[in-house]
């Protein structure tokens, strides 16, 4: 019998600082111990957070992921953080194409996609974000917006690169 795991994530976005953010690992570890075998629980911090998350969690536990990612693995990318050096802070998941990326930053589906076959390249699972805005929804395209964001986002990603793909539905009117 194949056993189904329950996966349920958060991203801290920009409200916890390192402190905060240990603090709250560490108590979210310690009230899960007796059913993480039948959950994949994950935590998104920011980026300051990152280090102080990876030393205080068990991954094997809580997975730990980043926020973004550029898709280049160095050059003159100002503000930006390259795959190497989210692995070397021991991270499992790299979300990608969150709304506000998309709609704040103006990221586009075609930068998602490199970014999902960036992150796979380097062994994270690529946690992409797909989801239609209010105006979408209440124009009955909201269907055909998922799709093309699946589309041209999982362009190019080879089969043997699926087991490291997890995409969230988060429709952009509900967030919030």
């Amino acid at each position: 019998m194949m056993s189904r795991k329950l996966y349920i994530g958060t991203n801290l976005k920009m409200y916890k600082t390192i402190r905060e953010t240990v603090s709250y690992l560490t108590e979210l570890g310690r009230l899960v111990a007796d059913v993480v075998d039948e959950l994949v629980l994950f935590v998104i911090p920011s980026y300051t957070a990152l280090p102080g998350a990876s030393a205080a969690v068990d991954q094997n536990r809580i997975r730990l992921g980043a926020q973004n990612m550029h898709w280049e693995e160095k050059g003159q990318f100002t503000g930006e953080v390259s795959p190497l050096m989210l692995r070397e802070l021991n991270l499992c998941i790299v979300e990608i194409g969150h709304s506000e990326r998309r709609h704040v930053f103006g990221e586009t589906d075609l930068e998602e996609n490199q970014k999902v076959i960036s992150a796979i390249r380097h062994g994270f699972t690529a946690l992409l974000c797909v989801g239609e805005t209010a105006e979408e929804k209440e124009l009955n395209i909201g269907d055909e917006r998922i799709r093309q964001q699946l589309k041209i986002g999982l362009r190019g990603l080879e089969k043997s690169g699926c087991g490291q793909l997890w995409i969230a539905y988060e429709p952009v009117w509900a967030i919030g």
